[in-house]
């Protein structure tokens, strides 16, 4: 087997679902370096959801519309590191207890009413760096071989919470985003483990 056939083989697509929706992700290593991940999910629930998705890393001060921007990067993904296992994931975290902020961040959000559905595609490098915003991760290190999971966070929003949803600027237009909340008041969904497995940068 060649080497392109091999890497289109290695395509694999878990499915999970609970009271509030139905989760479909496919995983794909384009290259030996690039790995994809295209997730669908579709809303089950009577409610709209919100999904915390959309992450960033810096917020930046548009002087011309006197606005800031909330500088989204699609293929932005929170990667943890637990043991052999890593968990790739668009989602709120906690800060660590040994890490001192100001205020918390959360991603901006993705809203899908009931019975609609979300997709999105995002490529992540092999190997790969653990990162959170709050940890950026070790820049260095031993490779490991691990198992992989996705994890997407999410909350339902009825009429108060609805009330709550602000819109905010971002290099690729207006998106929803509310005020900070821990990481305990998001309904979490998890796919995995996936068979194939992927190499992680582990801190020496």
């Amino acid at each position: 087997m060649n080497t392109a056939t091999q890497i289109m083989s290695t395509v694999e697509t878990l499915t999970v679902a609970n009271v509030d929706c139905t989760l479909n992700v496919t995983v794909m290593q384009l290259t030996p370096e690039v790995l994809e991940l295209r997730y669908q999910i579709k809303n089950t629930a009577a409610y709209p959801i919100y999904l915390c998705n959309r992450l960033y890393k810096n917020i930046e001060f548009d002087a011309n519309t006197q606005r800031n921007i909330y500088m989204v990067e699609p293929n932005l993904a929170n990667i943890v590191l637990d043991g052999t296992s890593v968990t790739v994931g668009k989602a709120v975290v906690d800060v660590p207890r040994w890490v001192l902020v100001e205020a918390l961040q959360i991603p901006c959000l993705s809203r899908i009413l009931p019975q609609e559905t979300y997709t999105e595609v995002f490529q992540v490098r092999e190997p790969l760096m653990p990162y959170t915003v709050y940890e950026p991760g070790p820049h260095r290190g031993n490779i490991i071989t691990c198992t992989l999971y996705f994890k997407l966070g999410y909350f339902l929003a009825g009429p108060s919470i609805e009330s709550s949803i602000d819109i905010v600027n971002t290099p690729v237009g207006p998106v929803h985003h509310t005020a900070p909340f821990p990481a305990s008041e998001q309904t979490t969904i998890t796919v995995g483990p996936f068979a194939k497995q992927v190499q992680v940068v582990s801190e020496e």
